[in-house]
């Protein structure tokens, strides 16, 4: 994966990428042919230069630059990073809660607790990730687990509880 400070290589050219050679700093406007059309840029990612005139260069001539600022590896890669970060934390919670707990110490799988409970999967599938059964169904889930109703609420409202913010 090419970076900030990595060298360009051919055929890795497209717009918005700010570069540098040698104290010029260029902005990629777009890609045609063999060549590339850029403005000369003041700073990373900033404002036309003086001269903004459009310069064409060889896209054999980018080998010698080295990237400044690219917006698909710096601006893109946070809402990644965010919701990998976020994935896990939301991951490791379905893992605590009580059902799946169960579900794990017992190795009983989805279809046999949605016969003792008399729902379909994927209605035990949404209690695994965070969707509250229905007042109805406490008793029922807490009888197949082998809790009291009471000890269930309480379990479930603390995992609730500590689900992770977005």
């Amino acid at each position: 994966m090419e970076g900030i400070g990595m060298k360009v290589k051919t055929g890795q050219i497209y717009g918005d990428k700010t570069l540098k050679n040698e104290g010029r700093s260029i902005k990629v406007i777009r890609v045609s042919g063999d060549s590339a059309f850029c403005i000369p840029v003041t700073e990373v990612g900033g404002d036309p230069a003086e001269s903004s005139e459009k310069i064409e260069v060889a896209l054999e001539d980018f080998e010698n630059y080295e990237i400044l600022h690219d917006p698909s590896t710096v601006e893109n890669e946070k809402p990644r990073a965010l919701a990998s970060v976020v994935g896990k934390k939301l991951e490791a919670w379905f893992q605590i809660n009580p059902i799946k707990k169960w579900l794990t110490t017992t190795c009983t799988s989805y279809p046999q607790l949605s016969a003792l409970v008399g729902v379909s999967v994927n209605t035990i599938h949404s209690w695994l990730t965070g969707r509250n059964p229905s007042d109805d169904n406490f008793p029922i889930i807490a009888a197949a687990i082998g809790m009291s109703e009471s000890e269930f609420r309480t379990a479930w409202k603390d995992w609730q509880s500590r689900r992770p913010a977005p």
